[in-house]
C-alpha cells in the first residue's frame, strides 16, 4: 500500500530536477559559489606578460567611511608597495593581483586593497580592471602624480554595469619618477580575484 502511495505521488506531482551548482551547499556556507559554472560577463583578454607584476600583500585596507563610495586622499599608508615600473617594453606595464574576500552589497565596506608604485618614464596609461567569476561589480581607483602638478586620477566615480570589466584611459601625464597609489573593492556580487593592469597609451 505504501509503495503504491509512493508511486501515485510521483505520478502526480513528478520528479524532483537536477540542480546546477548555483543552487546547492557550498563550502562556505552558500554565501558565495565559488565553483559557479556561470562565467558571466564577457572578458578582455589579458596581455600575457607585464613589465611588473605585483601580489597584494595584507594589511592593505584603506578606512572607507560607513556606507562609503571614496577614498582618502593619498599618500595612503597601508598600499602594498609594488616598487617601480620599469621604462615600457613590448609588454604591458603594470599588474596588481589580489582577492576581494568580502563585499558589502552597495557600498565599499567589504575588503578592500591598496597599492602604491611609480612610473621610470613618463606614462599616460590605460587602465583595465577584470575579476574572476566575472559577475557582480568591482571597482577601482587609481591616483597618480602629473607633470601639471597635483594628482590625476585613473577610472572615474561612475560604477560599472555588474559583469562588465572596468576600464579608463588616462588624460594626463605621469611624469618620470611619478607616483601613484591603487585601489581595488567590491560594490556588489561575490568573493573574486582580481587582476588591475596598466599599459602604455597615447594621450
Amino acid at each position: 500500500m505504501k509503495i503504491a502511495a509512493l508511486l501515485a505521488a510521483l505520478f502526480v506531482f513528478g520528479c524532483t530536477p537536477t540542480d546546477d551548482d548555483d543552487s546547492g551547499p557550498d563550502d562556505d556556507g552558500g554565501l558565495f559559489d565559488l565553483d559557479d559554472d556561470d562565467a558571466g560577463g564577457t572578458p578582455i583578454e589579458e596581455p600575457s606578460a607585464f613589465d611588473l607584476d605585483c601580489d597584494e600583500v595584507e594589511p592593505n585596507d584603506l578606512d572607507i567611511p560607513l556606507g562609503g563610495l571614496s577614498t582618502p586622499s593619498p599618500p595612503w599608508e597601508p598600499a602594498t608597495p609594488c616598487g617601480m615600473v620599469p621604462a615600457a617594453s613590448s609588454r604591458a606595464s603594470l599588474a596588481l593581483r589580489g582577492r576581494i574576500s568580502d563585499v558589502v552589497e552597495g557600498t565599499w565596506n567589504g575588503d578592500n586593497d591598496a597599492w602604491t608604485f611609480t612610473f621610470a618614464e613618463a606614462a599616460s596609461p590605460r587602465g583595465v580592471l577584470q575579476w574572476s567569476p566575472l559577475q557582480g561589480d568591482l571597482d577601482a581607483q587609481v591616483h597618480c602624480e602629473q607633470t601639471t602638478g597635483g594628482l590625476g586620477r585613473l577610472f572615474g566615480g561612475a560604477l560599472a554595469s555588474a559583469e562588465v570589466p572596468e576600464t579608463a584611459q588616462a588624460v594626463f601625464e605621469v611624469p618620470a619618477g611619478g607616483r601613484c597609489w591603487a585601489f581595488v573593492t567590491g560594490f556588489d556580487g561575490r568573493v573574486a580575484d582580481y587582476v588591475l593592469w596598466l599599459e602604455p597609451a597615447e594621450l
